[in-house]
């Protein structure tokens, strides 16, 4: 078996054990070519990145990808998060989320949902930020009929309040 890793880390991907049955041989073949994939990837317009200005332009396609990759809580936690936010046509506090998903078993823990919404703030999808009274809360990032259209696409909608 021949196997490859562009990683600083590689020798760190497989327990001691693993490295004893395997028996592998490690055999350092730099290449120092510039990898232009990475960087165009880096830019992608399927994902809805724009280097430029730090903003995001999101699509269906884009949102699509991201839906793939998130387990389902996290896609309940997404919904019902634009759900109040359009509802209520006013930023959510972090705190209501954060009780509306534990009403629903998707967290347990308002750490879980952090993590989660950390996620959703790496690619663009909401941003946090401190309310008047000092609590954080979240704002949508995302047009209504951008997210309506596309949670009609997947068959839910947010009419859940």
């Amino acid at each position: 078996m021949v196997a490859t890793v562009d990683h600083i880390n590689a020798t760190l991907l497989h327990t001691s054990h693993q490295l004893q049955l395997f028996t592998w041989i490690y055999y350092r073949a730099d290449t120092f070519i510039f990898s232009w994939q990475e960087i165009l990837a880096g830019q992608s317009t399927l994902l809805g990145l724009n280097p430029k200005s730090n903003q995001s332009t999101h699509s269906l396609s884009s949102l699509d990808v991201l839906w793939q990759s998130l387990a389902a809580n996290s896609r309940s936690i997404l919904r019902i998060f634009y759900a109040m936010f359009f509802h209520n046509k006013e930023p959510v506090a972090f705190w209501d989320l954060f009780s509306a998903a534990k009403d629903e078993f998707l967290v347990s823990s308002d750490t879980a949902l952090r993590q989660q919404l950390v996620e959703f703030s790496d690619h663009r999808i909401l941003r946090w930020k401190r309310g008047e009274d000092g609590n954080e809360q979240l704002v949508g990032c995302l047009d209504k009929n951008l997210i309506e259209k596309f949670f009609s696409e997947k068959g839910l909608n947010l009419d859940m309040l």
